[in-house]
């Protein structure tokens, strides 16, 4: 009988708003708007055939609810809002070709719209929000390129965490097998990061001694290393500008 109780609470629970989307819907006439085009728009695409916008959106938002219960509030409240408002542009960039359905430029899409919706609201991490909307599409970039390196990138690395959260909530709701790689694509990426802190440590440090090196030692290296005299003249004035000539040929 338990068994036939939750099960009928979980059917009724598909169709039902959470009460995430529905405070949004009463705060927001913009969204209100939009998400009445999302209920009309068919997703069409073949890990969503058949249902609408509006209809995957809750079910990534059920996964997102689970995924992050046990963050900070604000941080679980910033990521619902993020699945709620990650396809918001999918309406107006909807497009189909040889039978295939195609939202490009969604993400970018959404951004925009996601801007009015929160300004409405006075959202207080807006501006974290609307990156993680605009970027929502880039872990799968990764997984398409095959490569984690662009995951490494300052442009992506700093929403990582957040992003890949957000990715496995839409993964899940559509029980993708790409759920189960996440994690690895995501450990690819740290370690890509690491090699490039790495690298960028070492010129640093490489960068730091040569300014510091006086220009007897500068003048030395470009003696062992046999370079004529024109170009010692040009790479010492560039390392030392304010050498007049009369000094760097006093040097040399």
């Amino acid at each position: 009988m338990k068994r036939l109780f939750e099960s009928w609470r979980g059917f009724v629970g598909e169709g039902r708003e959470t009460s995430t989307i529905e405070d949004l819907k009463q705060k927001s006439e913009t969204f209100r708007a939009i998400w009445d085009r999302m209920e009309a728009n068919l997703e069409g695409t073949s890990h969503h055939s058949g249902e609408s916008t509006a209809e995957h959106t809750r079910r990534v938002l059920r996964s997102m609810e689970r995924l992050a219960a046990e963050l900070p509030d604000a941080e679980r409240n910033l990521m619902q809002m993020l699945a709620i408002l990650h396809d918001i542009g999918k309406p107006d960039t909807r497009s189909e070709k040889d039978g295939n359905v195609h939202f490009y430029g969604h993400a970018k899409a959404s951004k925009k719209l996601a801007e009015k919706i929160l300004d409405e609201i006075a959202f207080e991490q807006k501006d974290v929000l609307l990156a993680l909307i605009g970027r929502h599409m880039d872990i799968y970039q990764g997984f398409d390129s095959g490569d984690a390196k662009y995951l490494a990138k300052d442009k992506v690395y700093p929403h990582l965490v957040r992003l890949a959260m957000m990715t496995r909530a839409d993964l899940e709701s559509i029980d993708s097998p790409q759920a189960d790689m996440l994690d690895d694509l995501i450990g690819q990426a740290k370690e890509a990061r690491g090699k490039m802190e790495k690298a960028a440590k070492e010129k640093e440090k490489k960068l730091a001694a040569n300014k510091a090196m006086k220009p007897e030692e500068f003048v030395a290296q470009l003696k062992s290393r046999g370079l004529p005299e024109k170009a010692m003249l040009g790479a010492i004035k560039g390392k030392f500008p304010y050498l007049d000539m009369e000094q760097i040929k006093e040097l040399l």
